[in-house]
């Protein structure tokens, strides 16, 4: 089954079978239908599954501040991860964030790994994983407010190479 609201009054209700029905305060039950299931165009189906599959895939928001601005170092094929500072003599070049309200701590850290590396990071001490509650609201049909909320997760870390 499947519901959309047309306005304050008005609730459409697609059933299964593919046939709908409003339900109103103020309108029949013959008013404004929605296109049944069974008439939707089958590549307009993969298109929307397409689009689905991306958004709920997942992507984070990268960042790199370099600590000096002139450095620049080759792209690296590993690298190693550190909760505390390392034994062995680094140099930081520089800190990466990565933040997303769709992946996972896991997915995210490994976002962060792929940067670090990308500016030339052998090593990656991490600083701090942090998930925020963020809201946001849109006007919604026939009035009123569409309000949704999401954690955002966020993770950063210092790029570093040995000595």
């Amino acid at each position: 089954m499947y519901l959309r609201f047309e306005s304050k009054a008005d609730l459409s209700i697609i059933m299964p079978n593919g046939s709908a029905r409003v339900e109103s305060a103020t309108h029949n039950e013959s008013d404004e239908l929605m296109m049944p299931l069974n008439r939707i165009h089958p590549t307009l189906v993969l298109i929307c599954a397409a689009l689905g599959s991306l958004f709920f895939a997942g992507c984070a928001s990268t960042h790199y501040e370099p600590k000096d601005a002139e450095a620049s170092f080759q792209p690296t094929e590993s690298i190693e991860v550190f909760r505390e500072a390392p034994s062995k003599r680094y140099k930081v070049i520089g800190t990466v964030s990565a933040s997303s309200d769709t992946m996972n701590d896991t997915a995210l850290l490994e976002s962060l790994k792929k940067k670090a590396m990308s500016v030339g990071g052998q090593g990656l001490i991490l600083l701090e994983s942090t998930s925020e509650r963020v809201e946001s609201s849109d006007p919604a049909a026939g009035g009123g407010e569409f309000v949704t909320s999401r954690m955002q997760q966020r993770i950063s870390g210092q790029a570093i190479r040995f000595r």
